[in-house]
């Protein structure tokens, strides 16, 4: 089972034990149509979601205190790669790309794919050399020529400097 990161806990609300839940679901309520566990893998439920723009507010079971929810900020949540739909036609998942050989179109190596990122505006694809060097790539159709998730290469338009 190949877990996937789909959210994580923020900050405390209030004195009951209220925390903050930012889905990186699309759309972001899809999150509570998992089965959802942490990072060991233990299960994780989430009740009165309540809508707050750009996060949920959520009551965990047995978390009634705000001493007690703040062992859970910053707590990473999962779920498992077969409970999520298959990528539409030129869409993929982070998990995908994470891993993928970069090229340029000479087919050179230019690294792999360390995580993806997202500020805002687009996907930006973090690719590390050999020697460490981190380069940013954004994920746009201006620079990404091919993606190819079974051979895990991603082909790109751009000028690499060393």
């Amino acid at each position: 089972m190949q877990p996937i990161l789909v959210g994580k806990l923020g900050k405390t609300h209030g004195l009951l034990g209220c925390i903050r839940l930012y889905s990186f679901t699309q759309p972001p309520e899809q999150i509570f149509k998992y089965t959802l566990f942490n990072r060991e893998q233990q299960p994780i439920r989430f009740l009165k979601p309540k809508d707050a723009g750009s996060y949920f507010l959520v009551k965990i079971p047995n978390i009634n205190s705000i001493e007690e929810a703040t062992g859970l900020v910053n707590e990473e949540i999962y779920t498992s790669a077969d409970q999520l739909p298959s990528p539409k036609k030129d869409e993929f998942y982070w998990s995908d790309l994470i891993g993928c050989t970069v090229l340029n179109s000479s087919n050179e190596s230019f690294g792999t794919v360390d995580k993806v990122l997202n500020y805002g505006a687009q996907d930006i694809l973090s690719i590390k050399n050999e020697q460490q060097k981190e380069t940013l790539i954004p994920f746009t159709q201006k620079h990404i020529i091919d993606v190819d998730i079974s051979n895990k290469t991603i082909k790109v338009q751009w000028t690499f400097t060393q």
